[in-house]
């Protein structure tokens, strides 16, 4: 089996706030020249996996919940 390989900017959007005019703001972290692995999603609503090399970058909490943070 084989798979294109890219080399990507990540970016990672924070503390993002819907304004009555219907934009959006917020800050954005770019994490840039991250390896990428195209995979077929199927029926997924997933755009992306995140690995190791982003997830060392911050602070991750999983609660039991189902919910999480990720932060820089």
């Amino acid at each position: 089996m084989s798979a294109n390989i890219y080399d990507v900017h990540v970016g990672i959007s924070s503390g993002e706030k819907r304004n009555p005019d219907g934009t959006v703001t917020g800050q954005l972290e770019v994490i840039p020249n991250i390896r990428a692995l195209e995979f077929e999603a199927g029926d997924s609503s997933f755009q992306a996996l995140i690995g190791r090399d982003i997830l060392q970058r911050g602070v991750l909490n999983l609660s039991f919940d189902g919910h999480f943070s990720f932060a820089f």
